[in-house]
């Protein structure tokens, strides 16, 4: 009963980040829609196992939809499926927030601020 539990509130989270501007990322998007975004993005990489991933989910999801219709983008790797990705962006553990501020560049910026919505919102504005 408690995986079910688990399931379907992961789907809902899943389904109301559609409605903000955050995207699911592979290997095999990542560069169209980062590197080649001409707005700043957030990164999420996670691990789907992960306790402090699980946590702040909510919470990047409600940003997500706070920055909806802005010129930002938040989106997520799962890490358990793209690990040569997050290799090579340096992450090492779970979960990791690396922000791209501008088109065309691979150079990122590691997030180190509070794990809040109101956190990663007020990050992002900074980048408009």
């Amino acid at each position: 009963m408690f995986k079910i539990f688990v399931c379907v509130s992961l789907l809902i989270v899943a389904a109301s980040a559609l409605d903000g501007r955050m995207e699911s990322l592979s290997s095999k998007n990542f560069d169209g829609k980062v590197l080649k975004s001409s707005e700043p993005v957030m990164v999420k990489f996670f691990a789907p196992w992960c306790g402090w991933c699980k946590k702040m989910a909510p919470e990047f999801v409600a940003a997500a939809k706070q920055l909806s219709g802005q010129q930002v983008t938040l989106a997520e790797v799962d890490c358990t499926k793209n690990r040569p990705l997050c290799s090579k962006y340096g992450v090492r553990g779970y979960p990791t927030l690396l922000v791209f501020p501008k088109k065309g560049s691979v150079t990122s910026v590691k997030y180190q601020g509070s794990r809040t919505s109101a956190a990663f919102v007020s990050y992002m504005k900074k980048f408009l």
